[in-house]
């Protein structure tokens, strides 16, 4: 538990901003003689209970001195200490500043008995007068490891009197109320009232003839219980089939042989036509049906689980265990309902549930409750299906089901709190008032950029991201939030901008192939026109929203992580009925019937220089209820594209020209119904906050190694983070790294001053006469990731003359005319395209043997290293160019010994002109 309350001294009472308060906690005996009905009762301390003295001490303008500030946004200037309707308050730790502590506060919320705990605080907007203020209500006082305290209503008494230190004198309050809390371990938060009552509630439940008794509780595990869950899975021509699980939520009672038996009532006059995974114990009256009779009629039926040997065509998941249910243990039937309603509207909750457990009946069951339809992970882990109704019941044994009011309030969150901030610049914006700041000498990614971001919060809701970098090429990164507008800077902006790739783009196309009774069949397409830039493991994922209320049928080579509500359809349930679905690439081994072309690769998408034939990802689905002419379908909005995480910004789709297929024998074009194209640009700065790679130097004339910059992409942190990074000296290595079938989501980066996945280190090794040889060494740090198809963007401005590569593929990029400084390179196919994980084998390399040109070549002040270094797209982070190695003979003393001698020159001249 964390101490949020600040206090205040007591010698400061004037100062407040209301009147002071005095919360004294006293454990003591209750000189009351009868008991509220929500108070509890112990048999060995009666009269025992927390008593909570609250004095006003002294009035201020507008109130009195009384874990979440809650929401204080109207407030301006002094902002108070806590705005929440129903705050919560804790005591402060041990070792509290001297002037932040009252007497008997400051242990941690410890108090023992016949012991006192205190806080001062200061109320505002609460009334100045004894008639003015009005007591708090709702006390609850929680004490771990249980809540077993019921507090009282407050009750104003007569006011406290304070004994000043010389006990010559006497102050008293202003005014008190005390409020009493007690508690019981044998019943907390009943409603006993006398011993009989107790009593009671220790009983067996099926021994109680008569009287209100409550709920029962085991103080040993207070929260246990079982639950039943009855989730409908889908609809059938007069009811549904549902799969009822039963989860024995108890730490340490278990159902043991001859297992569980579970009753039930119907509301209306359901049958239960077939079941798997157990069955009825009777099946009742079924005269009235002839052929298929149902498996049970009864009114009140009773299932049993199946024993251990079914058949495994009558088996379902966590079945046939004979009823034996271990503690934190499943067990499942499946049942056949009819008569019963085909609608969540129409269907009714079965009632009066009941469950024995041999060799007792202790358990007593709740109501049946609807919640949130569950939710079914598929077995690949990339696809969610639901439920279509969902009925839930809790269970829980004699001494095993009371519900306090405490429970809820304990599982409340912290809620986050956002305080917009408003200033008299922000106040005065109209319209697009906007400041770019440029920062041209800040620590950068490279040693030439330098990035700055603004956010600025405009009175029409925008929100302006702007990345300048010191190479005025490159502008990129800009988005905003609100209205759809652009804003202009070098171009329309809601696309980013990479200047080594000014046309790249990822183009979805959207082919209306045929019609269907209520829709149409498409086929959609995604062309990765980037040059360098792919799409790695774990692959794309694809989202929109629906224009209308369509729906997916069916889906080829691909498929939407969840179904969505499809509770309304019988019968033929579709693919997906989201709103805003969200589809994925199916992985390679799919069966041949459930993939078309350039599907099925995992959404691994390869850029467009490295491997067109795998630069294309399709999908086909079935839409209906999206009209079937041209004039009725509705294009989707909202395009979104992770790869696999953030970085993409799609515009809005357009409907094109409707795109011409040549057939097999290329003999005859077909042609879409119907084509739209979405075009998705990417921006380094939106996908990610930090780098991924660096870059280390080194050369053959001196023998300083230039490392990554310290903390290139993060820092150590073991102390406060265990397990931010991984030690490779560590005795358990094999076992920390070993990721197999496990979900990764962060990279498992070796323990290093750069911390970064990746580090390409770029060595000037020999030196010809007419040629120059540099080798290049890429090094992966992350023991999760295997980097396949990998690729490397270096600019350097003798790649114009590049004579010899070794082991490396190599393309040239010119986006610009007479501009050739820029090349690719990536691994070659079954050799080197595949950057294993951290270790010995975690690296390749390659030589390049470059032909000098007179004109331009030198060794001088680091020409010889590269400008920039991208590594999947992502620019590396590279050492300053202060520290690159440099030629043995060059230093920075002859520089300045030159501008000193400059600087006396004409310091001489104007002397002398002076005096002329």
């Amino acid at each position: 538990m964390e101490f949020l309350f600040s206090s205040v001294s007591a010698g400061s009472i004037t100062k407040f901003s209301g009147f002071t308060f005095l919360f004294v906690f006293l454990l003591s005996y209750s000189t009351s003689t009868s008991t509220s009905s929500a108070e509890t009762y112990g048999a060995f301390d009666p009269k025992g209970n927390i008593t909570i003295n609250w004095d006003v001490l002294s009035w201020t303008p507008d109130g009195y001195v009384a874990i979440y500030q809650g929401d204080c946004s109207r407030f301006k200037g002094n902002i108070p200490h806590c705005c929440k309707k129903d705050p919560t308050v804790v005591d402060l730790l041990p070792g509290t500043p001297y002037n932040q502590q009252i007497a008997n506060c400051c242990r941690g919320g410890v108090l023992k008995p016949w012991a006192a705990s205190s806080f001062q605080l200061s109320v505002g907007a609460a009334g100045t007068t004894n008639k003015t203020v009005r007591m708090p209500k709702h006390f609850t006082l929680k004490a771990p490891p249980g809540h077993g305290y019921t507090c009282g209503p407050a009750k104003i008494v007569e006011p406290t009197r304070f004994l000043t230190p010389d006990k010559r004198r006497f102050t008293r309050a202003m005014m008190t109320w005390i409020v009493i809390c007690k508690n019981s371990d044998l019943w907390q938060g009943g409603r006993a009232t006398d011993f009989k009552s107790w009593l009671y509630g220790n009983l067996n439940s099926s021994a109680i003839v008569g009287g209100n008794i409550p709920k029962a509780y085991d103080a040993l595990d207070p929260n246990g219980n079982i639950t039943i869950k009855w989730d409908l899975m889908t609809w059938t021509p007069d009811g549904y089939v549902a799969v009822v699980t039963m989860f024995n939520f108890q730490q340490y009672r278990h159902i043991q042989a001859p297992g569980w038996t579970l009753g039930w009532t119907w509301v209306k006059k359901e049958v239960i036509w077939a079941m798997v995974g157990s069955q009825t114990t009777e099946q009742g009256d079924c005269s009235k049906y002839k052929g298929n009779v149902p498996d049970c009629c009864k009114k009140d039926p009773t299932v049993v689980d199946l024993l251990p040997g079914t058949p495994y065509n009558q088996q379902v998941a966590n079945c046939c265990r004979g009823g034996v249910l271990k503690p934190w243990a499943a067990s499942s039937f499946q049942l056949s309902v009819g008569a019963a309603g085909t609608t969540n509207k129409t269907v009714r909750l079965p009632k009066h549930f009941t469950l024995k457990a041999p060799p007792g009946h202790g358990y007593t069951c709740g109501p049946a409750k609807i919640v949130e339809p569950t939710r079914f992970l598929t077995p690949d882990k990339r696809r969610f299906t639901r439920a279509m109704n969902l009925a839930l019941s809790r269970e829980t044994e004699h001494k095993l089901d009371i519900t306090f009011d405490w429970q809820s309030s304990a599982s409340k969150k912290m809620e986050s709190l956002l305080s917009p901030v408003t200033g008299s610049i922000t106040n005065k914006l109209t319209g697009f008032t906007l400041l770019f700041l440029f920062l041209l000498s800040c620590s950068t990614f490279t040693p030439a950029g330098c990035v700055a971001v603004m956010n600025l919060t405009l009175d029409l809701g925008f929100v302006l991201s702007v990345c300048a970098l010191r190479n005025t090429r490159l502008i990129r990164g800009l988005s905003w939030t609100g209205n759809s507008k652009c804003w202009v800077l070098g171009q329309i902006c809601k696309e980013s901008y990479d200047a080594l790739d000014p046309n790249g783009n990822i183009t979805i196309k959207w082919d209306l192939m045929t019609w269907t009774p209520d829709g149409y069949v498409a086929v959609v397409t995604m062309f990765n026109f980037q040059q360098y830039r792919h799409i790695q493991a774990p692959g794309w994922t694809l989202g929109w929203t629906w224009a209308k209320k369509e729906v997916i049928w069916s889906m080829v080579g691909g498929q939407t992580t969840e179904q969505g509500d499809c509770s309304k359809y019988k019968g033929n349930v579709p693919h997906c009925c989201k709103k805003d679905p969200t589809v994925v690439d199916l992985l390679p081994g799919t069966p041949y019937n459930q993939q078309i072309a350039n599907c099925c690769k995992g959404g691994v998408i390869n850029s467009w220089a490295q491997d067109q034939t795998n630069a294309i990802s399709s999908f086909q689905l079935s839409v209906g209820a999206a009209g079937t002419t041209n004039k009725t379908v509705r294009v989707p909005k909202n395009f979104t594209l992770k790869a696999p995480g953030p970085g993409y910004t799609c515009g809005p789709a357009k409907i094109g020209k409707p795109t011409k297929f040549v057939t097999q024998d290329k003999r005859r074009t077909t042609q879409a119904m119907m084509t739209w194209n979405v075009t998705c640009t990417y921006s380094q700065f939106l996908a990610q906050k930090t780098p991924t790679c660096c870059v280390s130097l080194s050369s053959f004339y001196n023998d300083t190694i230039v490392g990554c910059p310290t903390c290139a992409c993060g820092c150590q942190n073991n102390a406060t983070e265990p397990g931010s990074c991984i030690d490779p000296k560590s005795p358990h290595l094999a076992s920390v790294v070993n990721t197999q079938g496990k979900a990764i989501t962060k990279p498992m980066v070796q323990c290093s001053s750069h911390m970064c996945p990746v580090r390409i280190h770029w060595h000037v090794k020999l030196n010809y006469k007419e040629y120059w040889r540099v080798k290049i060494t890429i090094t992966n740090f992350n023991y999760a990731m295997n980097y396949s198809q990998w690729n490397l963007v270096v600019q350097h401005p003798n790649f114009d003359n590049l004579t010899k590569l070794f082991s490396f593929n190599y393309k040239s990029l010119t986006p610009y005319e007479g501009l050739n400084d820029t090349a690719m390179l990536w691994g070659v196919k079954f050799y080197n395209d595949l950057l294993s994980q951290a270790g010995p084998l975690g690296n390749v390399q390659s030589e390049l043997l470059f032909r000098k040109d007179s004109s331009t070549f030198t060794f001088e002040k680091g020409w010889a290293f590269p400008r920039r270094i991208y590594f999947n797209g992502d620019n590396c982070v590279m050492p300053p160019p202060d520290a690159y190695p440099w030629l043995p003979n060059a230093s920075s003393r002859p520089i300045i010994s030159l501008l000193l001698q400059a600087i006396t020159i004409l310091a001489s001249l104007v002397f002398l002109l002076a005096y002329a």
